[in-house]
């Protein structure tokens, strides 16, 4: 059983790491892998499903008694803490904490022998790639709610990883004239005989693949042949795997093909190609790992045949253009493997004089050899404009408008990503935050911060990974805002001003900030908020409030602090009170200078810290003066009747009575009285018309403090009212 065991997880080990995890525990006859950790992969949960399949199909392959051995495994995608566990009794590296590894076990219980069962996360990061069977929701044991599992039943034989995941969700194409015309200029001098290259590059997410698919979706008319060419991150070491993957849909290979009916049906291809068989073929043939006659391959050099089946893929593309043009796609080329590369080297260099279309997509990562060539057309895809941004938000909200600041929110945190424009989109419309209304949606409550989409996170997490000898570095500076100044950077940090230095210029060389300024007095901006978020939100709770107490603190002892960022950085510093203090100074202050839309949100924040302070006649009194500025903002900015006045104001006035304040007492309740009369709520503008009376009555000059008050509140609103018929009915 020793042995056995012992076969059994070096087996399954040696998939998972081949796939990119990390085997953490070996538990008996069980295996506990983590995929995104120690780094964050682009495509981890795809990986976590290959391993799963391949390491069933490896353990299938072992025989005890002349038997195989089964296995069966569970995936579940989530997020976790993990980090070493040390105490005097115990050390664990890498240790979980989170209910994702017992979603995964329990899924792995749920798994017949031999079958790989996923969760309803998994799957939607995944959607398309593999071959699924919906096993329903289920009652897993320790999760209160039923929750979907899903059975992979293979891979999916996608001809465009695009395609596999977007291709039934799209919306409708947004932009890129340019792209487009310039892709179709190429085409046109391509199918007359001047061969063309264009390499279109450009971040993960700006469109790449669907600029693509828009261009030759209008080409409906023309008479050309298609090949795709898919690099895929699995594959990165498998030579000429796009290649292979593109023969076998063109000889129209079938999953439970026999290795002779494949053999048939290449043959049948190859001969329409070559005319009779030859060594191209045969080498094809063997690319593939089919059984042929290969007398002629086995004296050859492996250098010399991996050449001469270079020069066979190439010339099967060649002689293809010369029955009708070929439009040759490749996509994804920074995944590609050095094999493949070497055949596009020889290809670029053929194509002059034919009738051949290539496309090469990549990131920007991807350095070409191929920029000195007449030929070769390199364009670099920039985002998109905020118009063009609220058209994709539209599209996807079929029409209906969104609240302007959720709007807002969207396109500042996209960045004219086309991608994450859709993501974020469609995760706020799957809130509850918004009422869906006939012609628009409308805000529920206050607009809450966001979570980066599922979708997302992994792709911006792995590019932060990537930066890991300088990640607490972007880490902190996320801390300080979507823009940052080294100065304070450098304070919160407690590092030397020559390791900052170099940290930031790794950053700025992989393009995750940008310089404002000179080197010595410029700020530093995030490419991408989203980026900023997923910095921030990697950061344990105990380690964000550390540092934005070094900020705050440092911010403090300048001169003329920033009040505003003081007060953000005492708040989630969990300085509460500090926090509050702040944001009603600086309420009021905006107030005064009659920018109204900015006090009320600081009022607002500040009202959220009074929540978190511990119950004392000092929070009352903090709470009740946030109330009041608060309310006398609201009223000014949005009218008399807005029924967010009186939520302002009706909670402040039991405060008020606590403090016997009289002046305070006859603000409120004429607020309120005002608010429910212009409401034509009469019956409650009675009843705070009494309370009214009677606080006058209390205090003869009440009359000159409430029109002071008024006047204040009109020269805010430069609106003009008249004061005689307000003291008359009071009287």
């Amino acid at each position: 059983m020793r042995d056995v065991l012992k076969r059994y997880h070096e087996v399954v080990a040696q998939v998972v790491i081949a796939n990119k995890g990390h085997v953490a525990k070996l538990l008996g006859d069980g295996v506990l892998a983590y995929f995104g950790w120690p780094h964050a992969q682009e495509v981890q949960a795809e990986q976590a499903i290959h391993a799963a399949l391949d390491a069933t199909r490896a353990v299938s392959k072992i025989k005890v008694a002349g038997k195989p051995l089964m296995a069966r495994a569970g995936i579940a995608t989530g997020e976790v803490v993990i980090g070493d566990m040390i105490g005097k009794s115990v050390h664990e590296h890498g240790a979980v904490a989170g209910e994702t590894p017992n979603l995964a076990a329990r899924l792995q219980g749920l798994a017949k022998p031999g079958e790989v069962v996923i969760n309803d996360v998994t799957q939607h990061l995944t959607s398309g790639l593999f071959l699924l069977e919906d096993g329903g929701e289920q009652k897993i044991k320790g999760f209160a709610n039923r929750l979907r599992i899903w059975r992979v039943k293979g891979k999916s034989r996608t001809h465009s990883r695009f395609e596999a995941s977007r291709g039934v969700h799209l919306t409708e194409f947004i932009g890129r004239k340019h792209e487009i015309g310039l892709l179709v200029d190429r085409w046109t001098r391509a199918k007359t005989g001047e061969g063309q290259v264009v390499l279109m590059s450009g971040e993960a997410g700006i469109g790449k693949s669907r600029i693509m698919r828009e261009f030759t979706s209008q080409l409906d008319g023309d008479n050309f042949l298609m090949l795709r060419y898919q690099c895929s991150p699995h594959e990165i070491n498998t030579a000429l795997y796009p290649v292979i993957a593109e023969i076998e849909f063109a000889a129209k290979f079938q999953s439970d093909d026999t290795e002779n009916i494949k053999l048939g049906k290449l043959q049948d291809h190859l001969n329409s190609v070559f005319g009779e068989p030859d060594e191209m073929s045969t080498l094809i043939a063997a690319l593939l790992s089919l059984p042929v006659d290969g007398h002629s391959l086995q004296d050859m050099a492996p250098q010399r045949r991996k050449q001469r089946t270079i020069d066979a893929l190439v010339n099967r593309i060649l002689l293809l253009s010369q029955k009708q043009p070929v439009i040759l796609v490749i996509e994804d080329v920074h995944w590609i493997d050095p094999s493949c590369l070497e055949m596009l080297d020889a290809l670029v260099e053929q194509i002059q004089e034919t009738p051949v279309f290539m496309v090469v997509t990549h990131r920007e990562e991807f350095t070409s050899q191929w920029g000195g060539y007449g030929h070769v057309t390199a364009h670099s895809l920039n985002r998109l404009g905020r118009d063009e941004g609220r058209a994709i938000t539209e599209r996807i909200t079929g029409g209906k408008a969104l609240p302007s600041e959720v709007l807002t929110h969207i396109l500042e945190h996209t960045d004219g990503i086309p991608l994450f424009v859709e993501e974020l989109t469609r995760m706020v419309l799957e809130t509850e935050i918004l009422d869906e209304k006939v012609d628009c949606y409308e805000l529920n409550g206050p607009l809450p911060s966001f979570a980066i989409p599922t979708t997302l996170h992994d792709s911006l997490m792995a590019r932060l990974d990537r930066m890991s000898s300088v990640k607490r570095v972007i880490q902190a500076a996320a801390c300080i805002g979507r823009e940052f100044g080294a100065n304070l950077l450098l304070k919160a940090l407690s590092i030397e001003a020559d390791e900052l230095e170099h940290a930031l210029n790794q950053l700025l060389s992989a393009q995750l900030i940008f310089r404002r300024g000179n080197t010595e007095n410029g700020n530093y901006i995030f490419k991408h908020a989203l980026v900023q978020d997923i910095a921030y939100s990697s950061l344990l709770v105990s380690t964000r409030r550390a540092l934005h107490k070094k900020l705050a603190l440092a911010l403090e002892r300048h001169d003329e602090p920033d009040l505003s960022m003081l007060a953000r950085h005492f708040a989630a510093a969990g300085k509460g009170e500090r926090a509050a203090n702040l944001y009603l100074t600086v309420g009021q202050q905006l107030l005064a200078g009659s920018a109204l839309s900015e006090a009320i949100g600081a009022l607002e924040l500040g009202l959220q810290e009074v929540g978190t302070i511990v119950a004392s006649r000092e929070r009352d009194s903090l709470e009740l003066n946030m109330r009041v500025a608060l309310g006398t903002a609201r009223m000014v900015s949005f009218g008399w009747a807005h029924p967010s006045v009186s939520e302002a104001l009706e909670p402040a006035y039991p405060l008020a009575i606590e403090f016997n304040d009289q002046e305070v007492i006859g603000s409120i309740l004429w607020g309120l009285w005002v608010h429910y009369q212009t409401r034509t709520n009469f019956s409650l503008a009675h009843d705070w018309l009494a309370k009214l009376k009677t606080a006058a009555e209390k205090m003869r000059n009440l009359f000159c403090q409430l029109s002071m008050t008024c006047r204040q509140a009109v020269s805010i609103s430069g609106k003009l009212i008249t004061l005689e018929l307000l003291a008359i009915q009071i009287a």
